[in-house]
């Protein structure tokens, strides 16, 4: 069962309404949200399975709504000839998607968490289920953090950059090849298996800070490969297509899967989502990957990246969702980074404290998988 108060209190905190009616329609879309997410999970999750967490998300909305009454009842009794006294004012919020949008500073800037962990008497054969029950609340707080992101002036950062750096236009053969591959392949009888159309290595550096030299990062090289992927879109819906970066640092005993799908879901605030999935060497718990920021593109590897306009969320150690903002202008800067530039940096910070870069190359397999997947979701 996890905690959903900090979820529900940092988002109404983010509010620049915080009135009842305000505050009601973050609850409605929490409690909307989380009931869909759990109610599409495959396999099925059991009504209690359901049943505790909607219970443990109501529990969450009584200690806001207590919060918020009691300032008021703490001055109810002051005489009348008291000189007034005024409430406090709430403590300033940096919300999380104008932090996460900005150059990540893993070191200084704190997000939520959300411990999945079993029900009593869940035994070890359920553990996949607690993982995947983790990213459904994972994607619950994206859609809870939208709506209050929603209700405040967008941050500056987050708009447009006024030039983005151009590729060549592909050759006309590519809008043939799009629509030779028109649409996901037809589910077959078994489980979906991952497609290997594309499978060329592509460049791979892991830079790490090294506290002998802090201003020299140790680099270690390694590959990227990028596929096509058909995956579940849901109980009873069609498979969809999805992009699948896989990332082996060898050196480092670092691997990490980057899945990066359009979001089908209306309740949540994303146009796309991107699991990050980390494998750590065993037995080094100082490595394991603590936090992660958002995917920064550039077009050369030496070059500053710029990062997409999104939210990104730990569901536990080695394992963050990413939800890519579903606002008309963010959606086609995003789609710009993510099939024109031809490097992506991701910065993360491990249970040490060291921070590092991973940054990986699109190359000729990674753009080609990119534009084939976008034209079939368009």
């Amino acid at each position: 069962m996890a905690d959903y108060y900090p979820l529900i209190a940092r988002a109404v905190e983010g509010l620049s309404d915080t009135s009842p009616e305000t505050r009601r329609a973050v609850y409605e879309r929490a409690r909307t949200a989380l009931l869909g997410q759990l109610r599409a999970m495959e396999p099925p999750l059991s009504e209690r399975d359901i049943e505790i967490e909607r219970v443990s998300l109501n529990e969450a909305i009584e200690r806001v709504e207590s919060d918020f009454a009691a300032p008021l009842s703490a001055t109810a009794n002051l005489p009348v000839a008291s000189p007034a006294v005024p409430r406090p004012a709430p403590v300033p919020y940096e919300s999380a998607v104008a932090a996460a949008s900005r150059p990540p500073e893993p070191d200084v800037v704190e997000r939520p968490r959300v411990e999945s962990r079993p029900h009593p008497g869940m035994n070890q054969d359920r553990r996949g289920r607690t993982v995947l029950l983790g990213g459904v609340l994972a994607l619950v707080i994206a859609a809870i953090a939208g709506l209050a992101f929603w209700q405040r002036d967008k941050p500056e950062n987050l708009t447009p950059e006024t030039t983005v750096a151009q590729t060549p236009q592909a050759a006309p053969d590519a809008a043939k090849t799009t629509e030779r591959v028109g649409g996901p392949a037809a589910p077959a009888p078994s489980a979906p298996a991952p497609r290997q159309e594309v499978g060329v290595a592509q460049r791979a550096v892991f830079y790490e800070e090294d506290p002998a030299t802090p201003s020299t990062p140790k680099a270690q090289t390694g590959r990227v490969v990028w596929r096509l992927e058909d995956v579940s879109a849901g109980q009873g819906q069609p498979l969809d297509t999805a992009v699948s970066a896989s990332v082996d640092i060898p050196d480092a005993g670092l691997t990490m899967k980057m899945l990066l799908r359009r979001n089908l879901d209306t309740t949540l605030p994303a146009s796309h989502t991107v699991e990050l999935s980390f494998t750590t060497r065993a037995g080094d718990s100082g490595r394991v990957i603590r936090d992660a920021g958002l995917l920064q593109f550039k077009d050369e590897e030496a070059a500053r990246g710029t990062p997409v306009a999104g939210l990104p969320v730990p569901v536990r150690e080695n394992l963050f969702l990413i939800g890519l903002s579903n606002l008309s202008g963010d959606v086609e800067r995003n789609t710009e980074l993510l099939v024109r530039r031809n490097w992506i940096d991701l910065p993360v910070r491990m249970a040490s404290g060291q921070r590092a870069i991973l940054s990986f190359e699109k190359g000729a397999s990674g753009e080609q998988v990119l534009t084939r997947a976008f034209g079939q979701w368009r």
